[in-house]
């Protein structure tokens, strides 16, 4: 995992140097460096700092075991909640990829995001909640791109 990590810091930088913001034109060009890209913006913005980009990571992860949170009290009951966050933060692998520079964080953020709008546009039916399933899927494929597997199951369910 953390030659994956370094490699996509030494990807985000290289990016940074050889493109600058016009790397704004390759962000959905269907490589597996979108991660890379993104931090490179920030990269050409502020200067290098792996450290800003574990930030995000940690950001992410943190965000992760709220959106999971979110998810099992909507489908089931408070305390199954709690149960399932605790579970999140605590589990070895999500803290391991939130503390390094690794796309897993942002694809299981992004997955949960559109499953709470696939919950939510079940039992509710409202455009709003369409929207951003397909707001989650998407921008969890931009990351690992079988993840859009998901919204074309959704699309066959409805």
């Amino acid at each position: 995992s953390s030659m994956d990590a370094w490699t996509y810091e030494q990807f985000a930088f290289k990016y940074s140097q050889e493109y600058e913001l016009a790397i704004f034109s390759l962000l959905l060009n269907g490589d597996s460096f979108f991660l890379s890209k993104i931090i490179s913006i920030f990269y050409t913005l502020f200067d290098r700092s792996p450290m800003m980009a574990n930030m995000f990571s940690v950001g992410f992860g943190t965000a992760t075991v709220f959106l999971i949170y979110r998810f099992i009290l909507i489908l089931w009951s408070k305390d199954a909640a709690i149960k399932a966050g605790w579970f999140a933060a605590l589990f070895p692998s999500l803290i391991l990829y939130s503390t390094i520079i690794m796309r897993e964080t942002y694809v299981i953020f992004f997955l949960t995001y559109g499953l709470i709008g696939c919950v939510n546009f079940i039992n509710q039916e409202k455009i709003s909640y369409f929207i951003k399933a397909i707001l989650g899927f998407f921008l969890s494929a931009l990351f690992h791109g079988p993840m859009i597997i998901g919204l074309f199951v959704f699309l066959i369910y409805m």
